[in-house]
């Protein structure tokens, strides 16, 4: 078996600041604030008030560590004195109600009080306030800076008259390499003249001749030599 916390441990370790020794301190005897809570017109809000008035008896050292079970028993009886209930009515409480009321004051724990809260209201008055300020600074801002506009370029758009100038040109071409002309026309290759192209003499070369060669033109010596035979002088 494991063994069991007595009640001193639990008390000296709810002293340290554990609020699950306090919780199984108190449940452990929950059978008197039960007792209690039943003579009250609200049991459950009895038995909650009972775990608070226990934790504020604990921060202030007012516990009777020798009798635990008398010390909340007198506690109960302070909350049945504020709230008594109806002679001769019965009053029940739910089962699991000693979890209810723990759940219900953990969050005092350990001094017993409430939690500070800001309350919502609070919070959107602040959050309007702040942004109220901040609108107001960024006005004062606005207003009081010098503020200069430079206009870098403007468009300005013209109808267009020529409607050629929409149409989407075509791809470039460039031109081929310059093909050489024929130099001899529809000349027969057995008919083409031989050429020097030696470049050799100080004469021209003869110009290319095209079919039977010509009868050569007559010298002055030839026609001399006509005349002497024809028996004429000048």
């Amino acid at each position: 078996m494991r063994p069991r916390h007595t009640d001193q441990d639990l008390l000296d370790l709810a002293l340290e600041g554990s609020a699950s020794a306090f919780a199984s301190l108190l449940h452990r005897h929950r059978d008197v604030i039960q007792r209690s809570a039943l003579r009250a017109d609200r049991p459950e809000q009895t038995a909650s008030a009972t775990l608070v008035a226990a934790m504020r008896a604990l921060r202030h050292g007012e516990v009777r560590a020798d009798d635990l079970r008398g010390w909340l028993s007198d506690l109960g009886e302070v909350e049945v004195r504020r709230a008594p209930g109806s002679p001769g009515v019965e009053r029940m409480l739910p089962g699991d109600w000693f979890d209810r009321a723990w759940v219900e004051v953990q969050h005092r724990w350990p001094t017993g009080r409430r939690p500070f809260h800001v309350p919502r209201w609070a919070g959107l008055t602040a959050g309007a306030l702040a942004l109220a300020t901040a609108g107001s600074v960024t006005s004062y801002l606005v207003l009081t800076s010098d503020v200069t506009t430079e206009v870098i370029s403007e468009l300005i758009a013209e109808p267009i008259e020529d409607p050629d100038v929409l149409v989407v040109p075509g791809p470039v071409v460039e031109p081929g390499p310059e093909v050489a002309p024929e130099l001899f026309g529809d000349v027969e290759l057995g008919e083409l003249p031989a050429y020097d192209l030696t470049g050799g003499g100080d004469t021209a070369p003869e110009r290319p001749t095209i079919g039977p060669p010509a009868a050569p033109a007559p010298t002055v010596e030839d026609g001399a030599r006509d005349d002497a035979a024809d028996g004429t002088t000048d």
